[in-house]
C-alpha cells in the first residue's frame, strides 16, 4: 500500500467520523464545498498513478519528494 493510499484511508476514516458526530447535532451540516464528491474516484486514482511516479523518480532526495506532495495536493484539488 502506498504512502498516499494509506494518507487518503485515513482521511476517510476521519471523514466519516467527523460527519457522524456532525449527524448527532441537530442543525449541523456540512457546507457544500467540504465534502468532496463521490464521483471523483478516476480523478483521484490518476492523482496516486501521477505520485507514486513522482515519488519513484525522486528517489532519496527530501525537496523533490515535497514538491512531489505539493504536486499531488494540487492534483486532489483539482478534481474536486
Amino acid at each position: 500500500m502506498t504512502r498516499v493510499r494509506r494518507i487518503q484511508g485515513l482521511m476517510a476514516t476521519l471523514w466519516l467520523a467527523v460527519s457522524g458526530v456532525a449527524m448527532a447535532v441537530p442543525g449541523a451540516t456540512p457546507a457544500a464545498g467540504d465534502v468532496r464528491g463521490l464521483g471523483d474516484e478516476s480523478c483521484d486514482a490518476k492523482c496516486d498513478d501521477q505520485s507514486d511516479k513522482c515519488m519513484k523518480e525522486a528517489g532519496n532526495d527530501s525537496s523533490k519528494k515535497q514538491q512531489c506532495d505539493a504536486k499531488y495536493e494540487e492534483c486532489l484539488r483539482s478534481c474536486g
